[in-house]
């Protein structure tokens, strides 16, 4: 890749460019870990597929604590367990606080805070990206309960597991993924 100012910049895909796709524009950021990313953004020609007219494989999902959806097939997916991670950010984040604040130690100790905050929040999104994949390729049609996730965080008691679920942006992903696999949802 090559940028003004900078000039040659060897880049690992993660994924292949389709060929018929059309580059629109290009980001470079950096992550609070000290990784750098360019994230293409790709404009494809290609339609959705079209809705069957009367979906045969019908689900209905209702999310939880305990159990993170249970669905109308009789599925009940585990919640993910993050504790181990959640420790090793607060091990990370005590070592934090007892460094010199700007000195050479406390950003390496900052960098391993932010490398634990990325694991909990990949783990966490593999989790979610699996699960709305699932449902949506497997199924002509999916309905979820009406949710308020937002309400339900502010609620007392509990906040943390119910923010942790991200039910928001479970919702958000099964969407999408819904109208690109022609899924009703």
């Amino acid at each position: 890749m090559w940028l003004s100012k900078l000039g040659e910049i060897p880049i690992t895909f993660h994924r292949d460019l389709p060929d018929d796709a059309e580059i629109k524009t290009v980001t470079v950021k950096r992550e609070p870990t000290g990784k750098w990313y360019a994230i293409f953004g790709v404009e494809t020609p290609d339609d959705p597929p079209e809705k069957p007219e009367n979906p045969e494989r019908c689900v209905g999902i209702d999310v939880g604590i305990l159990k993170y959806a249970h669905d109308t097939d009789g599925t009940a997916v585990e919640s993910l367990d993050l504790s181990e991670e959640r420790e090793r950010l607060e091990r990370a984040q005590r070592d934090l606080s007892r460094k010199q604040h700007g000195s050479a130690n406390w950003e390496k100790q900052r960098r391993v805070v932010a490398e634990r905050h990325a694991d909990l929040k990949n783990k966490r999104r593999d989790f979610l990206h699996k699960l709305s994949n699932y449902y949506a390729t497997e199924y002509d049609f999916v309905a979820v309960e009406n949710l308020d996730a937002k309400g339900l965080v502010e609620l007392p008691g509990n906040s943390r597991n119910r923010a942790g679920a991200a039910w928001g942006t479970f919702l958000r992903m099964l969407k999408y993924k819904c109208e690109r696999e022609g899924t009703h949802f």
